[in-house]
């Protein structure tokens, strides 16, 4: 009898003498007993959303616990929440703030060298960049490169694809049986981004979820209350009532009833001032609570922020904009320029990669720009 077994005996019993000893003896053993009398498990009524926060929370426990480290529904919840449009808002804002900032190839001596910068003067460096910078928000990534015809190329791989805690390439993630181990000597073109952490979505898509119920009731609200409700008094019969059915049913989207006239109906309608406020209330307070798990803070996506707070923001975002590009700055340094030299890219002998960012600070800036080339990473996914 395996342990499911043996929870589902205690839980509910059995007909089997020869197992009631056992059922009552698990029962004392985890806590189905208590002061003599049998507890039966709770059939108290579980909210939908409720049941999707503690979807989350098992998600969550999954992905942590040996010895498969399973991340597939968790994952999934992941992708369903990308569709939030305010979330994709956030994660293109923070992207976008280091991927358009220019860079350079530098040699030993600072020097800028042209033909290295040609190098990296293609779509395929956007793709690494986005490989890279998705680890933030998954906790781990992959991405091959290679090098055809003089030309290189970027193949992402999906988080899904991955468990760094096992080590493992997972050719479809939900069967986690089914695996090949990473191996760089099998796969020499595999470069591998992030850590064994859960990334920035392990926060953000809880707030996600009460943002998603809070539409749906908000639209359910609107449905069921929003269009007048008919109630028709009539005694008619026959022909006579068919036809009254006939006008009702094309009388707008109204619902209605037909009662006779000596009958009384009451219905319920929702009788407060603006109900609207507390499921537009419960959005703004998800959408600004996602805004900080993925800029840090609320300001640069709020229309009606002041000026003083909007420019405090404002630098937190740069903070974390200086962040990601270290993130990239050191993975393109450590990893990416070698893996490339092996593959016979010879104009980066000696280069290193820098953000003009770095290089050309403003007056203003100057002392927060040389504390950023210190930074370490706030969400984990550190280099190497």
């Amino acid at each position: 009898m395996n342990i499911l077994e043996r929870i589902q005996l205690a839980a509910f019993g059995t007909n089997s003498k020869a197992l009631q000893k056992e059922a009552e003896k698990l029962r004392s053993a985890i806590g189905l007993i208590k002061d003599g009398k049998f507890k039966y498990p709770s059939t108290s009524r579980i909210f939908r959303v409720d049941k999707d926060i503690r979807n989350w929370k098992d998600y969550i426990d999954r992905a942590k616990t040996a010895p498969y480290y399973d991340r597939y529904e968790l994952h999934e919840l992941y992708e369903t929440q990308e569709f939030d449009a305010h979330l994709f808002a956030q994660v293109q804002t923070r992207k976008n703030k280091s991927k358009s900032e220019g860079f350079t190839l530098l040699d030993a001596n600072g020097n800028e060298s042209e033909a290295a910068k040609q190098v990296f003067n293609g779509a395929w460096i956007q793709q690494l960049m986005d490989s890279i910078l998705n680890s933030v928000f998954w906790g781990s990534y992959g991405c091959e490169l290679f090098v055809q015809d003089g030309q290189i190329m970027a193949k992402p791989i999906h988080a899904k694809h991955l468990n760094l805690d096992r080590n493992i390439i997972l050719p479809e993630p939900k069967y986690k049986t089914v695996y090949v181990p990473i191996d760089y000597d099998l796969f020499p073109n595999l470069l591998i981004f992030g850590d064994t952490g859960l990334g920035v979505y392990a926060i953000a898509s809880r707030y996600a979820i009460y943002k998603g119920f809070s539409y749906s009731d908000w639209a359910r609200h609107s449905e069921r209350f929003g269009t007048p409700f008919v109630y028709y008094k009539s005694d008619s019969a026959g022909e006579e009532l068919d036809k009254l059915e006939n006008m009702l049913s094309n009388f707008g989207n109204n619902g209605w009833v037909i009662g006779g006239t000596a009958e009384d109906m009451s219905y319920l309608i929702d009788t407060r001032n603006n109900p609207h406020e507390m499921y537009l209330k419960m959005v703004e307070l998800s959408e600004q609570q996602i805004s900080k798990a993925i800029v840090g803070q609320t300001g640069t996506s709020e229309e009606k922020s002041y000026v003083g707070s909007a420019e405090v923001h404002e630098r937190i975002l740069e903070t974390y904009a200086r962040a990601d590009m270290n993130l990239i700055k050191h993975y393109i340094n450590d990893k990416v320029i070698p893996l490339l030299l092996k593959l016979g890219v010879a104009e980066l002998e000696g280069m290193q990669f820098e953000f003009q960012y770095f290089l050309d600070p403003t007056p203003d800036s100057t002392d927060e720009q040389k504390e950023a080339s210190e930074l370490s990473y706030p969400f984990g996914g550190g280099c190497c």
